[in-house]
């Protein structure tokens, strides 16, 4: 399995209007936005990367917050995992790339 990566998880929930909310001693706690209707005290808990020395514990839970992310926002779970797995210099490239693609495409 791939190494998941919560700072690229919490960007992509960034990026879709979530708030990181509060950090605790274990987890970052992200606010949803308010389009997706929670009670108000509703937190998305992220595993914070300190724990990446207990591998069992942290894969399971991004692997959780994974699923999860993808059926909110009905994605393809793998394409999730490949994307939270990359660094930020692997996720440049790919936009490039896939840019390229989509400039190509008839």
């Amino acid at each position: 399995m791939k190494n998941i990566d919560v700072k690229n998880v919490m960007a992509f929930l960034k990026s879709k209007g979530w708030v990181l909310d509060k950090t605790t001693e274990t987890h970052y706690l992200m606010k949803p936005p308010k389009e997706i209707k929670t009670p108000a005290d509703a937190h998305f808990y992220l595993v914070r990367e300190k724990f990446k020395d207990v591998p069992e514990d942290y894969l399971e839970n991004m692997i959780r917050a994974t699923r999860n992310i993808a059926e909110m926002y009905d994605l393809d779970y793998y394409m999730l995992i490949e994307l939270f797995s990359k660094s930020k210099e692997e996720i440049k490239e790919y936009k490039e790339i896939s840019t390229q693609l989509l400039a190509n495409v008839a």
